[in-house]
């Protein structure tokens, strides 16, 4: 896992290299634990992962790939139907007058 790649104006104020968060990155991806093989790696605390469900979602994907991205004849897999987006700009009850 790398840096995020980002504009010279961004990347003079964020200064990620200095942040203990990538300097914690950078040590986890460079020795990373293993139980057997390396049980002294640095473990990486600072980004929470989850893992557990990748098979279930490697399984979806592989099924209904095509039908979750151009939708199909009742819609149920496009992503209007996946995504529920929320509406951001107020609730329309408040906005009538």
């Amino acid at each position: 896992m790398g840096r995020v790649r980002m504009s010279s104006r961004a990347s003079w104020v964020a200064k990620p290299n200095d942040s203990p968060y990538y300097i914690g990155l950078d040590r986890a991806s460079e020795d990373p634990y293993e139980r057997v093989d390396n049980p002294d790696g640095v473990i990486q605390l600072g980004l929470s992962e989850n893992r557990l469900c990748l098979d279930l979602i490697e399984k979806w994907v592989s099924e209904n790939m095509m039908e979750s991205m151009v939708g199909t004849d009742g819609g149920d897999l496009s992503i209007s139907g996946i995504a529920a987006y929320q509406p951001f700009d107020g609730m329309s009850k408040l906005k009538v007058v």
